[in-house]
């Protein structure tokens, strides 16, 4: 049980702007700072993340460059249910796919809809 607080209104109105400040927006200060944090030491680099280039780390690991060095993208390492050939054809399949859409400067609505026009060719 809450004590009453003659701020209580103040605090849930606080509270209410970290968790959504913008309506329109699904970032929250939260989001926005952790967002920071993670940029932060990029600096300089403000390169879309989708249109730097993956590789495949002949295990099972996806991994994107960046001049600081590579940071970890996708993994299909806990994928139990697939042999060790098919994680490693998925890790290798989203390294190639990620690099078609950076090489064709798509962005990921793009290819959603390159995905979808093709599926609806194949019915």
């Amino acid at each position: 049980m809450f004590a009453y607080s003659p701020h209580g209104h103040q605090v849930h109105s606080i509270i209410r702007k970290l968790l959504m400040p913008d309506p329109n927006s699904h970032q929250t200060l939260i989001h926005l700072a952790e967002n920071e944090r993670i940029l932060a030491p990029r600096g300089e680099f403000d390169i879309p993340i989708s249109m730097l280039p993956a590789i495949y780390d002949n295990h099972r690991s996806v991994r994107i460059m960046m001049p600081q060095g590579d940071i970890g993208l996708a993994t299909s390492t806990y994928s139990y249910n697939l042999t060790q050939e098919e994680r490693q054809a998925v890790a290798r399949r989203i390294a190639a796919l990620w690099n078609f859409a950076a090489a064709q400067s798509l962005t990921t609505e793009e290819l959603e809809s390159l995905a979808t026009n093709y599926g609806d060719r194949t019915k």
